[in-house]
C-alpha cells in the first residue's frame, strides 16, 4: 500500500511541474507574442541545481526551493 501512496505521490508531483513549465511557456509566449526557447533549458539547470545539491548537502525543501529560483 505504500508503494502506491509513494507512485501517486510522485506522479502529482512530476504533474505539477510538468504544469508550471507549460504555464510558464504560456505566460511568455502570450506576453512576448514569440516563442522563447531558453525558458525550458533555464528551468532544467534550476532542477539540476536543487538536485545536485541535495545530494551532496542533503539540504531541505525551503533551501531547495531558494536554489531552484536562483
Amino acid at each position: 500500500m505504500s508503494d502506491l501512496a509513494q507512485n501517486t505521490l510522485d506522479g502529482l508531483f512530476l504533474g505539477s511541474s510538468y504544469a508550471l513549465l507549460a504555464l510558464g511557456f504560456t505566460l511568455i509566449f502570450g506576453v512576448l507574442r514569440r516563442v522563447n526557447l531558453s525558458f525550458g533549458p533555464a528551468v532544467m539547470f534550476g532542477c539540476y541545481a536543487a538536485t545536485w545539491v541535495n545530494l551532496n548537502f542533503g539540504a531541505g525543501l525551503v533551501l531547495l526551493a531558494l536554489v531552484t529560483i536562483l
